[in-house]
């Protein structure tokens, strides 16, 4: 927690947020971001076997 975050989908960064709560369930909320990047994120995920990759950021 408390630590910036990077979400990829097909292996490329799209969000570096921060991680305020930890992961328990598989789930997280993203709070504060834009619709348009939840929008253009929600896109790359309909294609089939699209995946949200977690990852501390380096």
């Amino acid at each position: 927690m408390g630590r910036q975050t990077q979400l990829l989908v097909k292996d490329r960064v799209v969000m570096e947020p921060w991680m305020r709560a930890p992961i328990m369930d598989g789930r997280f909320v993203l709070v504060g971001t834009d619709v348009k990047d939840l929008e253009a994120m929600a896109e790359q995920l309909r294609v089939p076997r699209a995946s949200i990759v977690v990852r501390l950021r380096p």
